[in-house]
């Protein structure tokens, strides 16, 4: 867990070399949930053990777990914690600044999207699940990046018939 910050739960898999650069990814509750509840769910602290990557689960500011973006520039916006999660992170692990990835569900989908828009100059790659995206602001990412964009079609909660595509919103 890092400091000044809300909690940021860390998983750096065992046995890794002194001096072994790996790929950090950063996993994004969703609303309703926290950092420890979508570690849980998400299995990525497993899959971080068996495929030697760092995990990182930041926990939003926001009550009820709910990301927002967009958002003015302030000291608790989601953007700020997700640049300071990677920088803490580097400071403890050994992390592959050129492999930072970026995945979240429902609330931390959306925050993933704004993550590829924003944060494009620290991240390699985004991964949003069930992400809604009809009301994303225009994005211009300061380089292209790679994206996964996963969505069921049996989402009640947020219909595929209500995401917009983010390739016509500027991540390519």
């Amino acid at each position: 867990v890092l400091a000044h910050t809300p909690p940021v739960v860390v998983h750096v898999p065992a046995g890794l070399r002194a001096g072994q650069h790996v790929p950090l990814v950063l996993g994004l509750h969703g609303a309703g949930q926290d950092a420890r509840g979508f570690e849980g769910e998400s299995n990525f602290t497993q899959v971080a053990d068996e495929h030697r990557f760092v995990v990182a689960y930041p926990q939003s500011w926001r009550a009820r777990g709910f990301w927002k973006y967009p958002e003015a520039d302030n000291r608790r916006s989601g953007l700020r914690l997700l640049r300071a999660a990677i920088d803490g992170v580097a400071r403890v692990a050994c992390v592959d600044r050129g492999r930072v990835l970026v995945t979240g569900i429902s609330s931390g989908g959306r925050m993933t999207y704004a993550a590829g828009c924003e944060l494009a100059d620290r991240i390699l790659a985004i991964a949003p699940v069930s992400g809604g995206t009809r009301q994303l602001p225009p994005c211009h990412p300061a380089r292209p990046i790679s994206v996964l964009d996963v969505h069921g079609t049996a989402d009640r909660i947020l219909p595929i018939s209500a995401k917009r595509c983010a390739i016509s919103n500027g991540i390519r």
